[in-house]
């Protein structure tokens, strides 16, 4: 994955935890991983599996194109 993918991947999961309202300890223990890894996909220093990131899309309740794409700012639930 070229490094602005990569990034834009990272600001997805980020901005979705922050409209769940959520830590990347809560969700590490959603999905039963370490929370150094979702903080690692955070940051863009890695990338989730296919079937971690199907999961965590699932726990957070939004569609894997649409975090990959950053989390457009219009997706939020406020």
């Amino acid at each position: 994955m070229p490094t602005d993918d990569r990034q834009l991947l990272a600001a997805g999961i980020r901005r979705a935890l922050m409209a769940r309202n959520l830590t990347a300890g809560d969700a590490a223990r959603r999905l039963n991983l370490g929370t150094s890894t979702v903080t690692a996909w955070q940051l863009g220093n890695a990338r989730p599996s296919p079937e971690n990131f199907r999961r965590f899309c699932s726990a957070l309740d939004f569609s894997p194109d649409d975090i990959a794409a950053g989390l457009p700012g219009d997706l939020f639930d406020y």
